[in-house]
Order: structure tokens, then C-alpha cells, then sequence
């Protein structure tokens, strides 16, 4: 499913929001279907940055759960990691526009790559030290 999908909304006077499907596989894990997050963002074009930064995220979480690095995450705390993904992107936009007075997409685009490869590193960090933990 293409990432554009997953933005809905219910009127036009209402917020955007992702609508994320659980794969099959994992719906017993999580005990339904699909849940979605509010971007509180009723700018077509501004939202469309989000479900391409949280598709990515979920995809990210849904493979871990797959491989049990993750054990025990509900649909809550998913949606708390994507929430905070959604801030930090927020108040790096903010901040660009008020340095620059200009929107740069390219340079929003670099920083949140940036972000998403410190927490692939933290990632991998704590998975080596839970597994040395867990070895000893």
C-alpha cells in the first residue's frame, strides 16, 4: 500500500489523519485491524509529509515485532512513537521557517533522514546491550 493512502479525513472542516492498517499477520498480536493519529494539521499539503515519515516508522515497528526485538508494544505506545516522530518533525520545520522566513523542503527532507539514522543507530546500540545483557 502506497503511503498516500493512509491520509484520511472525515470532513473538510476536520484534522488529516493516517489511517494505518495492521498486516494479517500481526492483528492477533495487536487484537484489530487498522488505528490512526492525528496530525491536527487541516492543510492537505502540509500533511502529506507525515504519512511518508510515519509509514516508514510503522513498517520500521511492525518488522521488529515480527522478529521479537520488540516484545510486548501495544497499539498506545505505537502511537506515542509516532506522535513524537510528528513533533520532533514539527519543531524541526518551525524552526527552519523562522531562521529562514522560507519552507525548504530539501533541507526538512535531510534532517529528518538525519533523525532516522541516529535512531537506527540507538536501535542497533540497544539491541547489542540487551543481548550482551542477556548473555551473561
Amino acid at each position: 500500500m502506497n503511503y498516500r493512502n493512509y491520509l484520511v479525513r472525515k470532513s473538510p472542516s476536520t484534522y488529516f489523519f493516517p489511517l494505518i492498517k495492521i498486516p494479517k499477520d500481526l492483528r492477533v498480536y495487536f487484537g484489530r485491524n487498522q488505528f490512526k493519529v492525528y496530525l491536527k494539521n487541516g492543510i492537505r499539503s502540509e500533511s502529506f509529509l507525515f504519512p511518508k515519515i510515519l509509514f516508514h516508522q510503522i513498517q520500521s515497528i511492525f518488522e521488529e515485532v515480527r522478529i521479537g526485538s520488540i516484545s510486548k508494544i501495544t497499539v498506545n505506545q505505537i502511537k506515542e512513537i509516532l506522535k513524537d516522530k510528528i513533533d520532533r518533525t514539527l519543531i524541526h520545520s518551525q524552526h527552519i521557517v523562522s531562521d529562514t522566513n522560507t519552507f525548504i523542503e530539501s533541507e526538512v527532507k535531510k534532517k529528518i533522514d538525519e533523525i532516522n539514522d541516529e535512531e537506527r543507530l540507538l536501535r542497533t546500540q540497544v539491541k547489542k546491550i540487551m543481548k550482551e545483557f542477556l548473555n551473561t
